[in-house]
């Protein structure tokens, strides 16, 4: 696979479609994290010939989708919805930096109060984009289950949860 400096794949990314329509990285990242621009397209967060940011834009994906942000702004109403119930597994080696925003929201979730947050966060030693600790282990339906025993114990009180069981 070719590799590329983020610029020279901005443009490469220009050149199979213009306006955020090549359907690479950047182009589905930039569709999905910013607003639409009166045009209909999405408002381009960064110049792809020049890498000059938009702030504006910036700040809007920052108060619309950066789960960290969500969360300080609202911990007293959603963190008590929320204990016990943040799960994250991160490869320390994502091939998109992604790591690094974990980090940040695991920093800030080890210092919340009232209530204080319960979870967990694993990661990946050598791990890449999409790492859990149930591939490392060869057990493909490990997060299913896992997923499904919090569910059963999570029941509502008289639920007969032997009927979920097929």
């Amino acid at each position: 696979m070719p590799r590329f400096r983020m610029d020279q794949e901005n443009l490469k990314e220009e050149v199979e479609g213009t306006r955020y329509r090549s359907g690479g990285q950047w182009a589905i990242w930039n569709a999905l994290f910013a607003p639409v621009a009166e045009d209909g397209y999405p408002e381009p967060l960064w110049d792809p010939w020049t890498g000059v940011i938009n702030p504006e834009v910036a700040q809007w994906a920052i108060e619309h989708y950066d789960i960290t942000y969500y969360l300080k702004s609202n911990w007293a109403t959603v963190g008590p919805k929320l204990v016990g119930k943040i799960n994250i597994f991160c490869g320390r080696m994502d091939n998109w930096w992604i790591e690094q925003a974990v980090y940040l929201l695991e920093a800030f979730l080890s210092s919340t109060e009232n209530p204080h947050y319960t979870g967990r966060f694993e990661y990946g030693v050598k791990g890449g984009h999409g790492w859990n600790p149930w591939r490392e282990k060869g057990d493909a339906g490990g997060m299913v289950r896992e997923m499904a025993d919090h569910i059963v114990r999570n029941a509502p009180v008289g639920e007969n949860t032997s009927l979920w069981h097929y």
